[in-house]
């Protein structure tokens, strides 16, 4: 193929990655690959999904043409949310009573091990004990993953709107796009994070608690009435700094995507990326973020405690009341040591690695048929 035979494709992808595909003139055949400027001195760029071609002059900046829209991203985000959610309800009920455990909370609750919880709860409290909190863990999570996807490709487009089309967005544009969807997404999530906490920690026995939350919408109510609206967002700070635990994540995340696309995708076509690509990403991303911010998530748990009335028959223990992320990080040491921080880790792996493995699945193949049906 000849430099008088060939035009330059630049092509932009919903993800905003940039290819080119290089036309043969005259025979109709093209692949994706590096690019090669026309003899011509014209460049085009292309929408594959849309058709969408315009002529440009030499030397001109590709434009990102992506004709998707803030809701496609944020309904792929719902459903992969509640999808993965709903798949690994029972390891999140026990990841959350691992990491409180020891601070009190009624007798009968402590397990020796990850491997022994699942028998001891439903040995104490049944089967269904293991889906406490599943409602307002299943709303949490859509509407968590929506908000997240949605703001985050909002954010990545600003980005390339403030850097120009024909630079590529680097980790730390990534960075901090999933930093700014994560700041928004917290005060949108946290009043039903609380809820869902609350709930799971309630021991369910044979005896009635006048105490307890009969679920969710009983909950929110009573949360608002005897404590206040603000407590509905106690542990929004804890929470925050759980926001680098995402950030992390997407930038992992969109990295493993670029290397994919380099090193084992023919001609770096993003389409070619199957499920098996997209699970192992998702998990790997999360398994990096989950170890470098795990400590996070256990004050975050512990300052979403309920604080029983002080008024309490003999051998009722309270939950202690934390007063601040600093209590909590003196009380977690003084009492467990420097483990106490990773305590509950294991089920927290086996619970975020598949569920972002799930998530960012569900996510791409909702988008790939979103974007099929706007064509």
């Amino acid at each position: 193929m000849t430099a008088a035979a060939t035009i330059r494709l630049a092509v932009w992808g919903d993800d905003l990655h940039h290819r080119s595909i290089i036309l043969c003139a005259g025979s109709g055949r093209a692949r994706v690959g590096d690019c090669v400027q026309c003899a011509t001195g014209t460049a085009v760029a292309l929408r594959c999904s849309r058709c969408v071609v315009a002529a440009r002059g030499a030397g001109a900046t590709p434009m990102p043409l992506d004709t998707t829209l803030p809701w496609q991203h944020a309904v792929a985000g719902v459903v992969s949310g509640v999808f993965s959610k709903s798949i690994l309800q029972p390891l999140d009920l026990v990841k959350t009573r691992m990491q409180v455990q020891r601070s009190g909370l009624a007798a009968g609750l402590t397990y020796n091990g990850f491997l022994s919880a699942f028998p001891t709860i439903v040995r104490q409290e049944g089967v269904s004990a293991l889906y406490i909190g599943l409602w307002p863990n299943l709303v949490g999570s859509g509407v968590a993953w929506g908000a997240y996807f949605g703001f985050y490709n909002i954010a990545k487009r600003l980005w390339v709107e403030h850097r120009g089309p024909d630079q590529p967005l680097g980790p730390l544009h990534h960075l901090s796009s999933a930093a700014v969807a994560g700041v928004a997404t917290c005060f949108l999530t946290n009043p039903i994070w609380m809820v869902k906490t609350r709930l799971q920690l309630q021991f369910r026995s044979g005896n009635a608690n006048s105490h307890d939350y009969t679920g969710m919408v009983d909950a929110f109510r009573r949360i608002t009435r005897e404590e206040g609206f603000l407590a509905l967002y106690r542990g929004l700070g804890a929470a925050l700094t759980l926001v680098s635990n995402g950030a992390l994540q997407f930038m992992a995340y969109e990295q493993l995507k670029r290397l994919a696309l380099e090193h084992f995708v023919a001609d770096r076509d993003e389409d070619q990326l199957n499920s098996g690509h997209f699970l192992a990403m998702g998990g790997v991303a999360k398994m990096f973020s989950s170890t470098a911010t795990y400590p996070l998530q256990v004050t975050k748990a512990r300052l979403y405690q309920r604080q029983l009335p002080t008024n309490q028959p003999a051998g009722n223990s309270s939950p202690y009341l934390y007063k601040s992320t600093r209590d909590v990080w003196a009380h977690i040491y003084k009492h467990d040591g420097f483990k106490g921080f990773y305590r509950g880790l294991l089920p927290q792996l086996l619970k975020t690695v598949p569920s972002s493995a799930l998530t960012f699945f569900a996510y791409e193949e909702v988008m790939r048929v979103l974007k099929h049906l706007h064509q």
